[in-house]
């Protein structure tokens, strides 16, 4: 059995996990059943602290996690992926004209037919308010 020990340093945020392999890899055929859900929530779980990873590296306390709804009848996936391109596009170019860095991560939430997106951003938050045109806007600091 071969053990690996990863230490990701991330921000301020150590971050070791140690893995254990079987050691009986074969090489992988062409996919032809659908992902198992055991096997989908291990998938998540590494999402999820790449997510972690990617956010303690790159955002401080100074930094804000916003969640952008829509007001009324929410729109279909292309279209809220469209005013998300557009509101992002308007922002980028705010902060290129005060001179400043813009760093965001998104991750756009479908339950419910809902659509809403949290963001993380050191965007100011008048900035993400006056430019977020399609509904309401809730902030709180990142940490």
């Amino acid at each position: 059995m071969k053990v690996v020990r990863e230490t990701c340093i991330a921000g301020r945020v150590i971050d070791v996990t140690i893995k254990a392999s079987s050691g009986n890899h074969a090489k992988r055929g062409e996919k032809r059943n659908v992902t198992s859900e055991a096997v989908q929530k291990v998938n998540d779980r590494y999402a999820q602290k790449r997510l972690e990873r990617i956010i303690n590296a790159n955002f401080s306390e100074k930094d804000f996690h916003d969640t952008l709804t829509y007001e009324g009848e929410a729109p279909d996936p292309e279209e809220a992926q469209k005013n998300l391109r557009r509101f992002l596009e308007r922002v980028k170019y705010a902060m290129k004209k005060k001179g400043q860095e813009f760093k965001w991560v998104i991750v756009t939430e479908w339950k419910n037919k809902r659509i809403h997106h949290h963001m993380v951003t050191n965007a100011p938050e008048e900035l993400i308010r006056k430019q977020w045109k399609s509904g309401h806007i809730f902030t709180s600091r990142l940490y």
